[in-house]
């Protein structure tokens, strides 16, 4: 039969009586109520049976109590400051007064301490004067003391002394001087100041009231507690300690007081005394005698009487024995009837029993009692032992345990019984499962055959065993069956109902429905649990109570639909409980509201259907995160996915044409607006993003090396100022908007922007791709995990390098760049044939007419071209660079180009050609014409020379055309300005005209100087930051000048003694002059016009009312009436001057004037 775990109820009342405060009560019944204090790590219980409701939660681990709530702080007793009271007086509040309370005022409270832990918390705490202990258990009544706690006890620590009163179940003490053990006025210590001095000690610094004397050195006695020790001369020294020694045996000052009263004891197991000396005769103690008490009755020797003795002639005396020791020497020994002992032995001295020592008297007659009361003496005698010889009868065995001892036999009985019993017979009573086993088993099931009484007849009982499988029958087979499946309760639909104990030795009668032997508590609740009719249970361990279908003896389990509520006494192991909803955190307690997870747009979980209190809430968008019994505190969500207002995250980017992405879905607020038209890109958190046109790249190959990026190295950034910065790009798009942003020479590549990325680079947006350009004067690499840097060079193979012949044309071939946007991707094609090859020439036949002509044109340095190898006759000349020029089946008119003219842009306006007219030819008013250039240099030609006004281009001169130009090579036509357009297929007309972006003297205007890099460039002025101001030029723009400007213009204010002060120094020309105080006035980019404010007019306000400004319409402005303007003054100051000025009877103030604004007052 087994036994039912202890449940939750009975721990927690253990637990409690643990503590120091373990007070008689009963525990909670309410697993709500244990569950609130456990989840504080506290105790439950209740003061009053009677009122279950009014539970308590107190601290397990240390001090203080809660009514129907957890104790809001547990406190810890104050440690003892360690006092060594030989050298300080220590204080004690031991000598308490009970029904008495002190009136004081309170420095801590300690509810659940006792009165011996408070004593201690008082003499700990050095701001204790006093203290009450309060006594409340009984009677539940509060102390009415705030921090006391109704039924429990409470130490109440005060500061200071005060009256006292009369408190029933109170104990009140003060805190006082302990024996002192040195003396201020006498300037001497108690031990010290004997005759002779002795040692002060104290043992445990920690505990008060505790010192003693001890004897001086050379001295022996015992140290006596607040007071002097007895101190006597040892008579052990060095001399009489070796006497003994030497024979192996020990020296014991047995007289105090009398040195010639050392004695020798023996050792080893010996026993013996020599008096001033060493021990002559040393006794070995009398082996055990084997008996088996069985076959023979033996004697016991047992003391008789204390404090006598038998005053007889002794066959024996061995001197150092104790009690026991003489006693089990007159048991071991034949011829002893009794014996004398002696604690200190007070008779004449002999050679044996020696004055001061113990001493044991073996006797083999017994006089009769000694008279005389003799202190620390007693006497035993010899007497039968309790016989086994003829008392286990009836088939019983008598067995001795132990031979050498008497009164240790024992009888046991015959099999199959096995009980024994020590010195009488055993109660032999028949198992009747030995008869009757094979009935349990005549069914077939395995069963198993249990006595329930030895002692009586028919109380066998067949017990059903193996899995889930109960029953029990009294003297036959019994039916079993399973237990109940667990009920499936979904706590995310309802709440869950639980069982739990009621009350134990007592259940409610009728409504039974069910019946179960052989069960423990736990299956028994776990039965009613799962068997929906329940809604009682009754359990007992030995089935005492009468209910149908329940053995005596067995466990038994009654389940119970709608008992009546009348009670019945049954034995106290009975246990009774019913079936409620659960009392701790409920899924959903509303069956017409959403579950608490649903409610927080979490998803429910009841992991296993048949627990109670196991439910979770999940995230919707992250299944591993879950919180038991409660909402998780934070779920990852797509905040992309969030709809239904127009403020929604995917409503914003979408109402841009953008996409929506959360980059970290644990985090808030940090979803981004992408772009996605194709060839642009941005990214912004939180709102629609501005979206960046990337640069097209265009670069002919054939004429120029194409750019590639190169990884310089990964996990780090460039760390000078940027240029430009991109998000939501590809690494791809990164390098090529590189190559076609007008600058860049390098990038840095961050894939996923991380949170606590921030080198200066705000233009930056976490969670996507970022792109930032630097030119030439980038920094060092520093560190960044997540980024990569790279450098813009050229692609290699390239085709032609600056100032080279290409790759193609050194064998007469054609280059063709079919991407201008990617590199390297040339190809040579074959003048006469389709066969081509890729970054490198192709292996062409030779049709080329340059192999029979080639020598014309190599005679004059010129380069020779066959522009269709399936033609013949259209050979040509060409010039060299940088001269131009081509001839057709002969050799060239060379010409140079005109040079680029020297002009500064920033005193002259550049002039610039450019087709304006495609389709068009200039006539008339020709100058010059150019064979065998390209449009370029048509154009630059025209830009350079001084005599071109107007031209035209022709990319390739028809056979035939009456033109000066070469047929079958490019024209450019050089006109002055009275050229007139006609229409013509295959030309491009335009005209010299003076730049857009002229300088025009923007830069002075701003304070800044104009600058021309390249006087043979155009298009390339720049505004430079004058002194001290500082910033990065600017191409055909004002430059970003940062610098404080009164270091420039700071003369203009000081001539005048006023103040400078540049209020801006990313801007110019804001720098102001402001007037010293008293006076006030203000001057942009100029002195200042200096006022002083109006003084507090002279009134008598008995004679006068006084009148003052303020503030009545913010927002407006006054207008028209204007008396005067006071510039760089506070509103506070405006306020006093209309106060104070007798001209003043309405104002405004306006704290920053607009540049621009039309005013008296200055801007800014």
């Amino acid at each position: 039969m087994g036994h039912a775990e202890p449940g939750p109820l009975v721990l927690c009342l253990l637990l409690l009586c643990l503590h120091a405060t373990c007070i008689a009560a009963a525990s909670c019944t309410r697993i709500g109520h244990l569950r609130t204090c456990a989840a504080a790590g506290q105790v439950c219980y209740v003061p009053d049976p009677a009122v279950p409701e009014d539970y308590l939660c107190t601290c397990e681990d240390g001090y203080g109590a809660g009514e129907q709530m957890p104790a809001t702080v547990c406190k810890q007793m104050t440690r003892p400051t360690p006092l060594d009271e030989c050298d300080e007086c220590g204080r004690t509040a031991s000598q308490t007064v009970s029904g008495t309370e002190g009136l004081g005022r309170a420095v801590n409270v300690f509810p659940t301490m006792s009165l011996d832990e408070c004593v201690a918390e008082c003499e700990n705490d050095v701001r204790c004067s006093q203290f009450t202990h309060y006594v409340d258990g009984a009677e539940g009544v509060k102390s009415g003391v705030a921090g006391c706690v109704k039924g429990v006890t409470c130490c109440v620590i005060m500061d200071q002394s005060s009256s006292e009163r009369v408190k029933v179940g109170a104990t009140f003490a003060k805190k006082e001087y302990a024996p002192c053990h040195y003396n201020v006025l006498l300037m001497i210590g108690a031990c010290t100041g004997l005759s002779p001095p002795q040692v002060c000690d104290d043992p445990d610094w920690n505990t008060g009231n505790n010192w003693e004397c001890h004897c001086a050195p050379g001295q022996t006695g015992a140290p006596t507690p607040l007071t002097g020790a007895t101190c006597y001369t040892d008579a052990c020294d060095a001399v009489n300690t070796a006497v003994c020694e030497e024979k192996g045996q020990t020296c014991v000052d047995a007289d105090p007081g009398q040195m010639d009263g050392w004695v020798c004891l023996c050792g080893d197991g010996t026993f013996g005394v020599g008096v001033t000396g060493v021990a002559m005769q040393c006794v070995t103690p009398a082996a055990p005698a084997t008996t088996d008490e069985c076959d023979k009755c033996v004697e016991i020797a047992e003391v008789r009487q204390v404090g006598k003795v038998l005053n007889g002639p002794s066959a024996m005396d061995i001197a150092g024995m104790d009690l026991l020791e003489c006693q089990t020497e007159c048991n071991n020994n034949e011829k002893c009837k009794g014996f004398d002992f002696y604690e200190k032995w007070t008779g004449a001295m002999s050679n044996v029993c020696v004055k001061g020592v113990s001493c044991c008297q073996i006797l083999e007659m017994l006089p009769p009692v000694g008279p005389t009361s003799i202190p620390g003496t007693a006497f035993g005698t010899k007497a039968a032992a309790a016989c086994a010889v003829g008392v286990c009868t009836g088939g019983q065995t008598c067995f001795d345990v132990d031979q050498e001892r008497p009164n240790t036999w024992e009888c046991h009985c015959p099999p199959p019984a096995t009980a024994t019993n020590a010195l009488a017979p055993a109660d032999c009573a028949a198992d009747e499962c030995q008869a009757n086993y094979y009935q349990c088993n005549a069914g077939g099931d395995m069963q198993q055959c249990e006595d329930t009484d030895l002692t009586a007849a028919m109380t066998w009982v067949c017990v059903c065993t193996g899995g889930a499988r109960r029953g029990a029958a009294l003297g036959m087979a019994a039916t079993c069956r399973d237990l109940s499946p667990p009920r499936e309760q979904d706590e995310c639909q309802q709440c869950a109902e639980e069982v739990v104990e009621v009350a134990r030795g007592r259940m409610l009668s009728g409504g039974r429905i069910d019946t179960f032997n052989d069960v423990s508590l736990d299956e028994c609740m776990a039965e009613c649990q799962n068997t929906q009719t329940c809604r009682y249970f009754a359990f007992s361990e030995a089935a005492g109570f009468d209910a149908a279908g329940c053995i005596s003896g067995i466990s038994c389990c009654v389940l119970k639909a709608a008992p009546t509520a009348t009670f019945i006494s049954v034995e106290p192991d009975a246990v009774f409980g019913e079936k409620r909803t659960y009392d701790g955190p409920c899924a959903k307690d509303d069956p017409y509201a959403p579950d608490v997870c649903a409610a927080a747009q979490q998803e429910c979980i009841d992991p296993n259907k048949a627990d109670v209190g196991d439910w979770v809430c999940r995230c919707k968008d992250d299944p591993s995160i879950t919180k038991a019994v409660d909402v998780v505190d934070a779920c990852p969500i797509d905040e992309c996915a969030m709809t239904g207002s127009p403020g929604d995250p995917s409503q914003v980017c979408s109402n841009a044409n953008q996409v929506c992405d959360d980059p970290d879905e644990a985090a808030v607020g940090d979803w981004l607006c992408l772009c996605t038209e194709a060839g642009k890109a941005g990214a912004a958190v939180g709102a629609a993003a501005v979206c960046t046109t990337l640069a097209t790249v265009d670069i002919n190959e054939c004429e120029v090396c194409g750019k590639v990026g190169k990884v310089e190295e990964t996990g780090k950034t460039w760390s000078a100022p940027y240029l430009s910065f991109v998000m939501g790009v590809t690494k791809e798009q990164c390098f090529q908007h590189c190559i076609g942003f007008m600058g860049c020479e390098a990038v840095t590549y961050i894939n996923a922007v991380p949170r606590k990325y921030s080198p200066a680079n705000p233009d930056c947006v976490v969670g996507t791709s970022c792109c930032g350009m630097y030119d030439g004067t980038r920094g060092p690499l520093i560190p960044l995990p997540e980024g990569m840097a790279a450098i813009m060079e050229d692609a290699e193979p390239c085709h032609k390098a600056a100032g080279g012949v290409g790759v193609c044309d050194a064998d007469m071939q054609s280059c063709v760049d079919p991407n201008r946007a990617t590199a390297p991707d040339w190809v040579c094609h074959c003048p006469a044939a389709p066969a081509s090859a890729s970054l490198a020439p192709a292996n062409c036949p030779d049709p080329n007419e340059c192999v029979d002509h080639g020598a014309v044109c190599h005679a004059e340095d010129q380069l020779c071209d066959d522009p269709d190898m399936t033609m013949t006759g259209d050979w040509m000349c060409s010039c060299k660079a940088p001269q131009v020029g081509m001839g057709r089946a002969a050799k060239a008119e060379c010409k140079d180009l005109t040079a680029a003219p020297d002009i500064d842009e920033c005193e002259e306006c550049a002039r610039e050609a450019a087709v304006t007219e495609p389709g068009k030819a200039m006539t008339g008013g020709a100058v010059r014409y150019l064979t065998g250039v390209t449009e370029d240099q048509c154009i630059q030609e025209c830009t350079h020379a001084s005599d071109c006004k107007k031209f035209s281009f022709t990319a390739m001169v028809a056979p035939g055309s009456p033109s000066t130009c070469v047929a079958g090579a490019s024209c450019c036509a050089i006109h002055d300005a009275s050229a007139t357009l006609t229409a013509a297929t295959g030309t491009k007309s335009g005209e010299k005209v003076a730049l857009s972006n002229c300088h025009n003297g923007q830069c002075p205007a701003a304070a800044q100087d104009c600058a021309d890099p390249d006087r043979r460039a155009p298009n390339d002025w720049e505004c430079r930051c004058r002194v001290p101001l500082t910033g990065t030029p600017q191409p055909l723009d004002l430059a970003t000048c940062v610098g404080d400007e009164c270091a420039l213009h700071k003369a203009v204010c000081t001539a005048e003694d006023q103040l400078c002060d540049d209020p801006d120094m990313t801007m110019t020309g804001d720098w102001m002059c402001s007037c010293k105080a008293p006076q006030v006035g203000m001057g942009r980019a100029a002195k200042a016009e200096c006022k002083d404010l109006t003084a507090a007019p002279d009134i008598d306000e008995c004679e006068e009312c006084a009148r003052e400004a303020a503030v009545t319409e913010p927002g407006k402005a006054m207008t028209g009436g204007a008396v005067r303007y006071l510039t760089g003054v506070t509103e506070d100051q405006c306020i006093q001057e209309c106060t104070h000025a007798s001209d003043c009877k309405k104002f405004s103030f306006t704290a920053m004037v607009a540049p621009g604004s039309p005013s008296t007052c200055v801007a800014g």
